[in-house]
């Protein structure tokens, strides 16, 4: 017997008096089950329930640790113009060529860098960099979970992919300023 499709047992859980037996776990709810085969089902959705749990406590015991294995970062920060005006807001990205990545809010054109917390700057060595920036758009419903709607880039494209964007930043030990200027021609 093929087992029931979730979305059938959702429906039987809203639209009938079943539903209703099965929720509070009476004999006939019980019967109702297994003449469904879905009792197998649900006792193995109950076992991977648990499997995903104990998988998200071993990953979050891992990462307690994870402070003690952090690569030291220095701090970086600085400026990004677009045709020599300061970009209103965005976000600016440094990839190592091996690590961790630092990113940074870019506010009336400045930015700082947080690797594993904000401002906490970027690991040492080169970076390739990407920038990007999108209209917000005003009067527009809320997207995704309440997540605000963007438009159009403010920028060209290609800068927010740092694999051709051609900025690359060298990190070096003590305070590291950068100012990025990115052009509207393409």
């Amino acid at each position: 017997m093929r087992p029931t499709p979730i979305r059938h047992v959702r429906h039987c859980f809203q639209a009938s008096s079943v539903g209703q037996r099965v929720a509070t776990g009476t004999a006939p709810a019980k019967q109702w089950l297994v003449d469904n085969g879905l009792s197998g089902a649900i006792r193995n959705a109950g076992w991977l329930l648990t499997l995903a749990a104990c998988g998200l406590a071993s990953l979050s015991h891992g990462c307690s640790r994870g402070a003690a294995t952090r690569v030291a970062t220095v701090p970086v920060h600085g400026t990004v113009t677009l045709d020599g005006k300061p970009l209103p807001y965005g976000q600016v990205v440094f990839q190592p060529l091996s690590g961790r990545v630092a990113k940074g809010v870019i506010k009336d054109g400045q930015f700082t860098l947080g690797t594993y917390k904000a401002a906490d700057g970027a690991v040492l060595g080169r970076h390739r960099v990407s920038v990007t920036a999108r209209k917000m758009l005003e009067g527009e419903e809320p997207g995704a979970l309440g997540m605000p709607r963007f438009g159009p880039s403010l920028i060209p494209e290609r800068y927010g992919d740092s694999a051709v964007s051609g900025l690359e930043f060298e990190v070096t030990s003590g305070d590291n300023a950068f100012h990025i200027e990115l052009s509207s021609r393409r």
